[in-house]
């Protein structure tokens, strides 16, 4: 029988091996085509219980009457389902509690309506008041264990306190309903008392959603949780993103004289006298790429002629320049093809010093 019920088997649940070894019985044959036979009935049996061979012989010699018959039919056993009693069916006993949706409720709300005649502003308290019975149901003991709670007339579990004989109070203010940290409920009114203080941080949120009426266990978690996740305050909090500084140039990394290798720029203008008129003048800053000092020289204006006399006097008070970065103005260009061309100048006259 205990065969028949795990073969017949299609509510509970196996462990692997046996459930295995079921379905591959069930891959070749059919529950039905599975029988049981009584002990009196069973043919084996008797080999199988150590009994005399006189008996076995006798057995065999008058088997049952079903298998004397032609066309012979097996006796058909009630099958009784046992595989609740079985050590290898996964029996899982779980108790749920029925949670009662927002249809429900707003059902249940639409109905007080009538009945009671309720204005808008005690509608919206009586479904507040039923919203907050609802995420209640998700409290478990260890939840209130130190809050002193009790149950209030409207059956929302509020916790306890030394404010109880106060006048100037509210209730929610001296005895808050509880309500649990992981709750959906519990999500969208710290959500909501967090827009409310204008995207404040977590001391304020948790004072405000304190002070009107509601005590949410592991608040501060809760709270830091949706400021966490809040699009605004990343965007108002996030810390600003830092460019990724770029490899040093080799001429940076060379040992060198001081300005061998040169950066520069101008800068300016300052408004300065020149007998009773004003002019400007400007300021031309090399820097070292070495050593990361600093010459400056003053422009009458922002030709290349002006350049070029700053550049000598560069070089006849540092030493000579190798090579120089700037950020290819018009005058550091028009000077760059101002010495080309003297260059080229000094290299023909140079050949001909040499030829002769």
């Amino acid at each position: 029988m205990i065969v028949l019920n795990y073969i017949s088997n299609d509510e509970k649940k196996f462990k692997v091996y046996v459930a295995n070894h079921i379905q591959q019985i069930r891959d070749v044959s059919t529950p039905t085509q599975w029988h049981h036979i009584a002990s009196g009935n069973n043919l084996a049996d008797h080999a199988s219980r150590g009994s005399e061979v006189k008996d076995i012989i006798l057995h065999w010699i008058n088997p049952p009457n079903f298998l004397q018959q032609s066309d012979f039919k097996i006796p058909t056993t009630k099958l009784e389902k046992t595989t609740d009693k079985l050590p290898e069916a996964r029996c899982l006993s779980t108790s749920v509690k029925e949670i009662p949706g927002l249809l429900g409720m707003m059902e249940r709300v639409a109905i007080h309506k009538k009945k009671q005649k309720l204005t808008p502003l005690q509608l919206r308290k009586k479904a507040i008041r039923l919203i907050i019975k609802t995420a209640q149901s998700r409290l478990e003991n260890r939840h209130l264990k130190h809050l002193d709670p009790y149950t209030d007339d409207d059956g929302i579990v509020r916790i306890g306190g030394r404010l109880k004989y106060s006048t100037t109070l509210t209730i929610d203010l001296k005895h808050p309903a509880i309500l649990p940290k992981t709750c959906h409920i519990t999500n969208l009114i710290v959500q909501y008392y967090h827009r409310l203080t204008g995207h404040s941080g977590r001391g304020l949120t948790t004072a405000t959603i304190r002070q009107n009426g509601y005590w949410i266990t592991g608040l501060s978690t809760a709270v830091s949780t949706v400021i966490h996740n809040c699009i605004i305050c990343k965007k108002l909090r996030g810390n600003t993103e830092t460019q990724k500084i770029a490899v040093l140039p080799a001429i940076r990394l060379e040992p060198a004289t001081p300005f061998h290798y040169s950066g520069m720029d101008c800068f300016g203008p300052f408004h300065a006298k020149d007998g009773r008129r004003e002019v400007k003048r400007y300021g031309l800053m090399f820097t070292c790429l070495t050593s990361r000092a600093v010459h400056i020289e003053l422009l009458d204006d922002l030709t290349t002629d002006a350049f070029l006399n700053s550049l000598r006097s560069l070089i006849a008070m540092r030493g000579n320049v190798k090579s120089l970065y700037s950020d290819q103005g018009t005058n550091f260009r028009g000077a760059q093809t101002e010495l080309k061309k003297n260059l080229a100048e000094i290299n023909a006259e140079l050949h001909r010093e040499l030829a002769e």
